[in-house]
């Protein structure tokens, strides 16, 4: 049963296994929970008792999700090694960073619809010689209906237009521009824990 929980959140967020993975399962398990914190962290903003139009207090994000990982660890013990305060109020701080949730006037923390947040990516970074511009696609999405052509989910971000080398398509961090404002917290966001 325990095993199926993270498999089913695995299979909706599109989360997959990697050769490396130990047998037990504990990377896949860590990987998966940090990819749904995300999902977590948006519906925590939504229950606000109006929708989500008032939004809650970054504080109140991080304390319920303290909680759920607090539930999932009595189910699989080695998460909270991982996913201590410091790491989860870093994290809900790194959504607010690249616009994923959205501070507002009062102080409060709301979800974003889906939108694409523009990543220059690649030649001008002395990466590769095509150069382009990727997205991240950010706000309230259903990654079960994800349409995976040209995407890749790194962390807990699916990024559109990547381009493919060596006949793969995958997320490479050095390829990001340095001088991007909101850099580190989405390299923070699109790499899962222990690689």
């Amino acid at each position: 049963m325990a095993l199926r929980l993270v498999d089913m959140m695995a299979r909706d967020l599109g989360v997959t296994r990697k050769p490396g993975d130990d047998a037990q399962g504990h990377m896949f398990t860590v990987r998966t929970t940090f990819t749904a914190l995300r999902f977590w962290m948006q519906a925590c903003c939504i229950d606000d008792g109006y929708g989500g139009s008032l939004g809650i207090t970054q504080t109140s994000v991080e304390h319920k999700a303290t909680d759920w990982i607090a539930q999932m660890n009595a189910v699989y013990p080695w998460l909270k090694d991982a996913f201590d305060p410091t790491m989860l109020h870093r994290y809900c701080s790194a959504l607010v960073g690249v616009g994923d949730l959205v501070r507002t006037d009062e102080g409060t923390l709301r979800c974003t619809k889906p939108h694409n947040l523009a990543v220059p990516y690649g030649a001008p970074h002395g990466v590769h010689a095509d150069g382009t511009a990727i997205t991240a696609q950010l706000g309230l999405r259903d990654l079960s209906v994800q349409d995976w052509r040209g995407c890749v989910l790194s962390g807990a971000v699916v990024f559109a237009g990547m381009p493919e080398h060596d006949g793969v398509v995958r997320f490479e961090p050095e390829a990001i521009d340095p001088r991007l404002p909101y850099r580190d917290d989405l390299l923070f966001l699109a790499t899962w824990l222990g690689g």
